[in-house]
């Protein structure tokens, strides 16, 4: 199976960020209108610390993704890889709306991308 080993462990990679992002997943509530004004707002309050850990957790995934690509003879595997992981990455941010004690904001997206 051609780009096999990089897809399998790119989906493994994608599973523990949704873990990471979305712990505890319960319980659920709907997201309130403060927490959607946040997500544009800018504080000019930047953690290092999590704007780090958000580029060091999507590096390898990132890479996995443009291997994957590049396997399998993809034009553009390098775009793909970043047009796949910003969907993903912002799908994570948006459902962490839901999750109480999580934070989304753009610059997680950001430092994502």
């Amino acid at each position: 199976m051609k780009g096999g080993r990089y897809g399998g462990s790119a989906a493994v990679w994608a599973a523990l960020l949704a873990y990471a992002s979305l712990y505890p997943f319960w319980p659920l509530r709907p997201p309130n209108v403060e927490k959607l004004q946040a997500i544009f707002s800018w504080s000019g309050m930047v953690i290092r610390s999590d704007v780090v850990f958000n580029v060091i957790a999507y590096i390898p995934f990132g890479l996995l993704l443009c291997l994957h690509y590049r396997s399998r003879g993809a034009s553009h595997p390098i775009l793909r890889a970043i047009a796949l992981a910003g969907v993903f990455s912002a799908t994570m941010e948006i459902l962490q709306l839901f999750v109480p004690g999580r934070v989304t904001s753009a610059v997680d997206l950001g430092t994502n991308l």
